[in-house]
């Protein structure tokens, strides 16, 4: 979550730009290690989609 909170630290709104987006798949692309957590993040970021929005269309 640390992550996240650094991307957003400054921002009123709680919205992703596509510099932000970036930063994190960069991030998470440096990782070693990921979790199902981060896979998830991760698949979030490259569709350019929310996961309610994905599971929506999967049902």
């Amino acid at each position: 979550m640390a992550l996240f909170e650094r991307v957003l630290e400054e921002k009123e709104n709680v919205r992703y730009t596509d510099e932000d987006r970036d930063k994190i798949l960069n991030y998470l692309d440096g990782m070693d290690e990921k979790t199902g957590y981060e896979y998830g993040i991760e698949v979030m970021f490259c569709l350019c989609i929310r996961i309610g929005e994905l599971r929506a269309h999967l049902l």
